[in-house]
């Protein structure tokens, strides 16, 4: 379809417009609630204080167990965290939430491999409402509304594959609410694509060397959809039996040199290990046989408190002496330890251990054990979990650190940008802390313009301080004029904020106006490229399912498409409305949507395109109503017949 031309307005948008792709359906339209995705995980309820700044979560009648939120079974599924609260005093309160996968298989993936575009999404079941005091509570920032367990349900997303022991990177959740409401609650549900719906079966050891003649013996567990033991014999196969064969009982026996698959299946749950077989000559990779944590719940600072770590393996090849565990806390910040001092050898099993003592101050919660090296071979994270090792210490604070870092100082190299000559917005800061920070941003507004945040570069952290430097460019497509370096936001390793505004800044004696020039203004809205909707008639049974797609693009010189948006309406009842949305990640100057629509019986009759939409970054708004688009020949009717 060429490109087409509609009537278009410069407007700025709702927040509440920047949705991901999804579908929506009118409430008065809902019907029986849909059933429960098979994916899905338990439900939580929480309860938020305001005025403590604290998240009380647990499964249904639990009641408020520990500020570590719980998602299902009390941390067996998921487990949701909260740090940075604030409340702003008159309207707003703000919360940075993670979730961590407690299951045995990945979250957010179909495969096992491939991100699914859904993510994990947190689905809001009820609430939140007022549970201390009065007035009405709202998400503020919603990623987007769909159905899970009824229509209209707004639900957070976390991006990307959400592997087993992860945590996902803290995303905001910001709530509206009157400075009369002291606690909210809600309670929300988790909903994420996964590859073994039916569970899996989960193999020890997790690989395996076997020479020509011998054998090693493999152990398979049948697992229910979130990793527990669940009832169930396995049948064994092999891949190659020309290298391994496997019997009933799960012995491998080597047969030639090379790699075979041996794979357990239970029904629909499947598991595997990759043997390789090698001749008594060659030098293979170790067998993981087992590995400990002594001091998996210790305490910082305590002298009496560390960790150690032992592993044992085999090796019918011969020996390296070495050994390295890494950990990682959710944060980044990583601890290791390496040994090259073995003991307790017996015939050709071998015992390593390394281990250290853990700081004051340092990070509490958990700490995911990363990986173990040793003898040329890397047991990851994942697959300690699959094995049923250890995989986590748990750090306890002996001093908890509940301050906010503290603006030290600031450096404001310039006072006017010229984007057309690469200037930039150029300043230094050094934020102090007593755990040092680990992002500091900067906000700039502008009239005519979007908020622009930029994330400064950390340097080498000393004595309590951490030092950033912003070096910023003005995007070219923005208006010139007088910018307002509106505030700072500092962020320390353990969670805490703090809000520099533009006050406190004047008020320290800093500059907080810029002067920006040479910037070539996006004053035009994107161009549509296509529209379309197929079939123009389905049948109301639930099942047949209308795909749209709708395209737009900007010149390269222009700011870049980063919304589109469309709605159905029914004609005989123009309050029952269907819409697809899409928000791009990053600037595109041609962005497509596609989408899939069902209808079921209760919506039999016909549908017509109220409008289609475009949004650049810069607010401006093409639109196309259903007469622009029926005077340009494109088809806008849609009939739903009776099943």
């Amino acid at each position: 379809m060429p490109p087409f031309a509609l009537r278009v307005a410069a407007a700025l948008v709702p927040l509440s417009l920047a949705l991901a792709a999804c579908t929506d359906r009118n409430p008065a339209a809902a019907g029986p609630e849909p059933a429960r995705p098979p994916s899905s995980l338990s439900m939580m309820t929480c309860t938020v204080s305001v005025q403590a700044g604290t998240m009380h979560c647990g499964t249904p009648g639990a009641g408020s167990g520990v500020s570590a939120a719980v998602l299902g079974n009390q941390g067996e599924n998921v487990r949701l965290r909260s740090t940075g609260m604030s409340y702003d005093g008159t309207s707003t309160f703000r919360m940075d939430v993670t979730v961590e996968n407690l299951t045995g298989q990945a979250l957010g993936t179909a495969d096992g491999v491939t991100p699914s575009a859904d993510g994990v999404r947190v689905f809001f079941h009820s609430g939140p409402v007022a549970t201390g005091g009065q007035g009405s509570v709202a998400v503020q920032n919603a990623d987007g509304e769909g159905i899970f367990l009824a229509p209209g349900q707004k639900y957070f997303q976390y991006d990307g594959l959400l592997p087993p022991g992860d945590t996902t990177p803290a995303k905001e959740w910001r709530f509206t609410l009157p400075n009369t409401v002291t606690s909210f609650g809600f309670s929300v549900y988790l909903a994420a694509p996964v590859r073994a719906e039916a569970g899996w079966i989960s193999m020890l050891p997790v690989a395996a060397a076997v020479a020509v003649g011998d054998t090693q013996r493999v152990a398979a567990t049948v697992r229910t959809l979130t990793g527990g033991a669940a009832d169930g014999v396995a049948a064994w196969t092999s891949s190659n039996g020309s290298v391994a064969t496997v019997d009933a009982q799960g012995l491998v026996t080597g047969v030639a040199a090379g790699v075979a698959t041996i794979t357990a299946t239970s029904g629909a749950r499947t598991g595997s290990v990759q043997v390789v077989v090698h001749a008594p000559t060659f030098n293979p990779p170790p067998t993981f046989l087992r590995f400990t944590v002594e001091g998996a719940s210790v305490t910082s600072g305590s002298p009496a408190d560390s960790v150690k770590f032992r592993l044992e393996y085999r090796n019918t090849g011969g020996f390296s002496a070495y050994m390295r565990v890494s950990m990682r806390h959710a944060t980044g910040i990583q601890r290791e330890c390496a040994s090259n001092t073995g003991f307790g050898w017996a015939g050709e099993n071998r015992e390593y251990t390394c281990g250290f003592a853990l700081p004051d101050g340092l990070l509490g919660g958990a700490w995911r054990v990363e990986r173990i090296e040793f003898s040329g071979r890397t047991v990851q994270h994942a697959a300690l979990l699959a094995a049923g090792a250890p995989a986590y210490v748990h750090v306890h604070t002996a001093v908890e650190d509940r301050d906010g870092p503290t603006l030290d100082s600031l450096i404001i190299h310039s006072d006017t940008i010229n984007v057309g000559n690469g200037r930039t917005l150029d300043l230094d800061l050094w934020a102090g802390d007593r755990m040092y920070t680990d992002r500091a941003e900067a906000f700039l507004s502008s009239a005519g313009n979007p908020r622009l945040t930029f994330f400064g570069s950390p340097r080498t952290p000393a004595n309590g301080r951490t030092p950033y430097q912003f070096r910023n460019q003005i995007p070219y497509y923005y208006h010139s004029g007088e910018f307002v370096l509106d505030s700072l936001r500092l962020r320390d390793t353990n969670g805490n904020r703090r809000t520099i505004t533009q006050a406190e800044l004047a008020a320290r004696g800093h500059r907080t106006q810029f002067t920006v020039t040479g910037t070539a203004a996006d004053t035009f809205p994107p161009q549509f490229s296509a529209f379309s909707f197929s079939p123009d008639s389905v049948v109301g049974n639930g099942a047949d399912t209308v795909t749209v797609m709708l395209a737009a693009e900007e010149t390269v010189d222009e700011s870049g498409v980063r919304f589109l948006d469309m709605e159905f309406e029914r004609m005989d009842d123009t309050t029952q409305r269907r819409r697809c949305l899409k928000n791009a990640p990053t600037r595109e100057w041609y962005l497509e949507m596609t989408c899939k629509l069902v209808f079921s019986a209760a919506d039999v009759g016909t549908w017509r395109v109220r409008y289609v939409r475009a949004i650049d970054f810069m607010n401006n708004e093409a639109v196309g109503f259903t007469a622009d688009l029926q005077a340009l020949g494109i088809p806008t009717e849609l009939v739903v017949t009776p099943p």
